[in-house]
């Protein structure tokens, strides 16, 4: 036999949960007086009830624009970063490129300096190159214009006499054992009437025609001496180079 389940009674008042009991018609209502609120809360004041804010909610339109907006501020705030790191490098750059740029004028205006001195250098070397030249050109010159000028002047009576008495003064006359010239000279000589002729002077007189006119050689005890006038010419000729180049000795 099957058992008997009972269901229990269930009563009105908790049929419906959150509801009240009816009250019956006639019955006064039930007045429910809250006791005040003890603590720090000064008598009189309300009780603030505690109601719960709403969070606002934003439209799919407005979190765009908003979007839009944080968007558009960090492009901003990337771009002035840019601009700025452009600019610090753009300056660093210009630094660097104006001191390399003063770095290069610097040393091509060394090496220009350098060059200027070089060729400064060059130039006076080839000027004291040329005047030497030039000088040497000019002594040889001034010495075949003496030549020439001295020639005819040096063969007259009297400037063979006054060579040969020169000649004389540089030895000794007791040592003198003869002296050679060439034969028109002697002639000449021997014709030359003046109280200071050497032809009258107690010596040989030897002629040589193998002697250039205008010069001699006395010979003495001690050997000979060179008067010719082509030797003497030279010698002179050697005195107008070193002078031509500087040699004052």
């Amino acid at each position: 036999m099957a058992p008997i389940i009972r269901k229990p009674q269930v009563l009105t008042e908790k049929r419906v949960v959150g509801s009240r009991p009816a009250t019956p018609a006639g019955t006064p209502a039930q007045v429910t007086v809250s006791k005040p609120v003890t603590g720090t809360m000064p008598s009189g004041t309300a009780n603030p009830a505690k109601a719960s804010i709403p969070e606002p909610r934003l439209d799919k339109a407005e979190f765009d624009r908003q979007v839009n907006l944080a968007k558009q501020e960090a492009i901003k705030a990337v771009q002035a970063e840019a601009e700025a790191i452009k600019s610090k490098a753009h300056e660093a750059g210009f630094a660097a490129g104006l001191k390399q740029a003063t770095d290069q004028v610097a040393q091509g205006q060394a090496e220009l300096s350098k060059q200027l001195e070089q060729l400064g250098q060059r130039l006076l070397a080839q000027c004291k190159q040329d005047q030497s030249t030039l000088e040497t050109e000019a002594a040889a010159i001034a010495f075949e214009a003496l030549c020439k000028l001295a020639s005819h002047r040096l063969l007259q009576p009297d400037a063979i006499n006054a060579m040969i008495r020169e000649a004389m003064t540089h030895v000794n006359q007791r040592g003198i054992l003869a002296v050679r010239l060439h034969s028109t000279d002697l002639a000449k000589l021997q014709e030359y009437d003046d109280q200071d002729a050497v032809s009258t002077l107690p010596m040989k007189w030897v002629t040589d025609d193998t002697l250039p006119r205008g010069g001699c050689v006395i010979e003495t005890t001690l050997g000979e001496l060179d008067a010719r006038l082509d030797h003497q010419l030279e010698q002179l000729a050697m005195v107008l180079r070193a002078c031509a180049k500087g040699d004052k000795s």
